[in-house]
């Protein structure tokens, strides 16, 4: 038995050897194969030449009229100049002052004839439809109406309001001013405000014996009015007013 023990462990000891003397060689052919790779030397790889740059074309500016056409943050933007607007049309002719007429002669067999005269212009003159006086055509008249033409416009009047007696009226009312009556309404305005005014310098509601002041009582202080004077104190509170009976 004990001899049994004794080779058990002879043959493990030769085992630990063995195993001790492999992993050495192990080793040692790493330290070789490092000291082998570390005093080799590499050949990098060959690098390919560049491919030579493509030559730059010159900048060509019509070329990009669509960038500036189509701007994404500018729709509105567009080789079309904006036109200048249209000028507003002149102002419409303003008809000058109708003639004025004298009277009117109607007889059987003979054209209508109407006195006028031009406005602003000295002497009278007999007119037929038809003929021109100024910028107007006399077109027709009776005893009643009269038509003139005046650029393709038919103005109808009455001929009592082209009299020249209402013409001259007409003006002379057209003239004078609207504000005569104006004037007039300052005086009654003071006066009211010199009644307002009364109503509220003076004793106000009774109190205790006393009147209170009016609001926008204006009166200094010491004014006597219906048997109370007015006083005026001034506290830490702030200023009160009243209206005392006047002592006999």
């Amino acid at each position: 038995m004990k001899r049994n023990l004794m080779m058990l462990n002879v043959a493990l000891l030769a085992l630990v050897c063995l195993l001790g003397w492999y992993v050495r060689l192990k080793w040692i052919e790493g330290q070789a194969q490092e000291e082998k790779i570390r005093i080799s030397a590499v050949k990098p790889p060959a690098v390919p030449p560049l491919p030579p740059l493509k030559k730059v074309q010159p900048l060509d500016g019509p070329a990009y009229a669509t960038v500036a056409t189509k701007n994404l943050f500018s729709a509105d933007r567009n080789p079309t100049p904006i036109p200048e607007p249209d000028p507003p049309p002149p102002p419409p002719p303003k008809m000058p002052p109708l003639p004025a007429a004298y009277g009117v002669m109607l007889w059987d067999g003979l054209p209508p004839t109407v006195v006028l005269g031009e406005s602003g212009k000295g002497g009278q003159k007999g007119y037929h439809p038809g003929d021109k006086i100024g910028q107007f055509t006399l077109v027709s008249v009776n005893n009643k109406e009269i038509v003139f033409d005046w650029n393709g416009k038919q103005i109808t009047k009455r001929l009592d309001e082209i009299m020249e007696k209402n013409l001259v009226a007409q003006q002379d009312a057209a003239n004078t001013p609207a504000t005569a009556a104006q004037p007039a309404a300052a005086p009654a305005a003071a006066a009211l405000d010199s009644s307002l005014s009364a109503n509220v310098n003076g004793p106000g509601k009774e109190n205790g014996g006393v009147r209170m002041c009016n609001p926008g009582d204006t009166s200094s202080p010491g004014t006597v009015a219906d048997g109370y004077v007015k006083k005026v104190n001034t506290t830490p509170f702030g200023v009160t007013c009243r209206w005392e009976p006047v002592a006999k």
